[in-house]
């Protein structure tokens, strides 16, 4: 349950609803409630003021946000028998300590509430080297793939123009009549196309930097139209 929906109170039913898989959340306030400015009232059972201590019977949990100049909650709020815990985040506390005379009641203040988010945003800053770490390698994976992408196309233009050139000189020699094994050429000469494109391709990969360089120079030797494509 939620007491106070003051700016405080708003924002922590607002939390409620949407970070935790509870349902059955009620709220109840000094003053009136209206739907008009607060809609996630639609979502939570209200009570009025004066149904303050049946409401704390059916809770298990007491958020107290109504930010008054003296305590709210006091002990004969709470029945003797009733096991339940408080969260004050009111400034100043709004919970009589009294009530901690109940051992059945739990109560913790937003000094200790300080110290655990304290707490858990050490831990995650301890963590921030981790994800740091991630993110480089994930960067350099990504960039990695965007520049093969990017020299695909590079890369076959190049091995299609050999292989053009492959295939023009294997029908020159056989125009012109000369004894060869047609089988043993066609081997001979495709790994030789293989290998130069190979070795292409794993320069350009090794200088990206240069690449472009390396690029234009190759489709100037080979007379090449350069390629639009991205590759992406």
């Amino acid at each position: 349950m939620v007491y106070g929906l003051g700016k405080i109170g708003q924002h922590t039913l607002q939390n409620l609803l949407t970070y935790t898989p509870c349902k059955n959340i009620s709220v109840i306030n000094r003053s009136r409630l209206s739907l008009e400015h607060i809609p996630e009232l639609e979502k939570a059972k209200v009570y009025t003021h004066s149904q303050l201590v049946e409401a704390i019977e059916e809770a298990s949990v007491l958020i107290v946000s109504t930010g008054a100049s003296v305590p709210t909650i006091l002990p004969e709020h709470i029945p003797s028998d009733k096991k339940i815990t408080i969260l004050d985040l009111s400034m100043p506390n709004n919970v009589s300590e009294k009530v901690t005379q109940n051992n059945s009641v739990t109560l913790v203040g937003i000094d200790v509430l300080s110290k655990i988010t304290d707490s858990t945003i050490e831990n995650r800053e301890k963590q921030v080297p981790f994800a740091e770490k991630i993110i480089k390698e994930s960067t350099e994976e990504f960039n990695n793939w965007l520049n093969h992408r990017k020299l695909t196309p590079a890369i076959n233009s190049i091995k299609d123009t050999l292989e053009q050139l492959r295939l023009n000189e294997i029908s020159l020699q056989k125009v012109n009549g000369n004894d060869y094994s047609p089988e043993q050429v066609e081997k001979i000469t495709s790994r030789i196309v293989h290998k130069i494109t190979t070795q292409f391709a794993k320069h350009l990969r090794a200088n990206t930097d240069d690449a472009n360089k390396s690029i234009d120079l190759m489709y100037e030797v080979f007379n090449i139209e350069p390629s639009h494509e991205s590759g992406l």
